[in-house]
């Protein structure tokens, strides 16, 4: 992403919305320093992680801009301002209660998957994929068996053929051995 658009990014999150502004960048994420409090929730995604002061004169290279909403108002933040300020030019999405990702346009799960299978020598028919929230969705719509776990959020049914059951219910593994005990059969 143009370093010029990640700091259009971060200012129009730090000024226009409640969140917080994550810039991921090749080799690491970058935090803003006064939001040290939410290292634990971070490092559940981004390992590699540090702060700066200021991220509006960061510099780098980026491929995604991350939004938290610790007060859990990522479906008003993404109507309100993200989509209208950044849905036109950006493949943007709600990953969570407290979670928004912006990339660059044609960026998302479903070309990933597409990528995926061209290098393996294996057609979209051929794949399944779960998923829960609308950062899933160009996944699910992109192959052939498409499961949402039962904890999905409100809206993401049209995505999706089929339903397992919650993430604390081990709902990808229940599908996953009833398709190994399947082929085990044949």
């Amino acid at each position: 992403m143009p370093t010029a658009t990640v700091q259009e990014m971060v200012r129009v999150i730090r000024d226009e919305t409640d969140g917080l502004p994550l810039i991921c960048g090749i080799d690491e994420a970058i935090g803003q320093t006064k939001d040290q409090q939410y290292d634990s929730v971070y490092r559940e995604f981004y390992h590699q992680l540090s702060y700066r002061e200021d991220l509006s004169s960061w510099t780098g290279e980026a491929d995604k801009v991350t939004i938290y909403l610790p007060n859990g108002d990522a479906k008003a933040v993404f109507n309100d301002v993200i989509k209208p300020r950044f849905g036109q030019n950006f493949s943007a999405a709600i990953s969570g209660p407290v979670w928004i990702d912006i990339m660059m346009p044609g960026i998302n799960k479903g070309n990933g998957m597409r990528a995926i299978g061209k290098q393996m020598g294996i057609t979209t028919d051929e794949m399944m994929a779960f998923g829960d929230n609308f950062n899933d969705a160009e996944m699910l719509k992109a192959v052939k068996y498409s499961y949402l776990v039962n904890n999905f959020a409100p809206g993401m049914e049209q995505y999706a053929s089929y339903r397992t059951g919650t993430n604390e219910e081990f709902g990808v593994v229940q599908v996953l051995d009833q398709v190994i005990a399947a082929h085990q059969a044949n």
